[in-house]
């Protein structure tokens, strides 16, 4: 539980943490784009506490790069730290717009944030 999409790496954040896509809803050819959703996301990512964790995030993708239904999944179990993943995804709103060659509505992500400390 909690690996990544193979070939895809994790990305760095502010002040030591990481973000990685854990799983797609569906199979989702475009490593590409997950790629860029992911270090968008990792980007805006504003760690608010020097506590170790992990939190996963749920989210959908619709079409037009917009983010629907982002909630917390796997808590940290440090409501900072999971208030502050589920801000990055939102603070990530409008994503880029799917691929052309996807078939679907929208895409669904469960996104890892770790922090191990400094």
């Amino acid at each position: 539980m909690g690996t990544g999409i193979p070939g895809l790496k994790a990305s760095n954040g502010v002040a030591g943490g990481t973000g990685l896509v854990g799983e797609l809803d569906g199979n989702f050819p475009f490593m590409w784009y997950v790629q860029q959703v992911q270090s968008r996301i990792t980007g805006n990512w504003n760690r608010v506490t020097s506590s170790q964790g992990r939190v996963q995030i749920y989210f959908r993708i619709r079409r037009d790069g917009g983010i629907d239904g982002a909630r917390i999944e796997i808590p940290s179990g440090n409501p900072n730290m999971d208030q502050s993943a589920l801000m990055a995804v939102r603070r990530s709103d409008p994503l880029p717009r799917l691929p052309d060659g996807f078939e679907g509505s929208s895409l669904g992500v469960r996104f890892w944030f770790t922090y191990l400390g400094n």
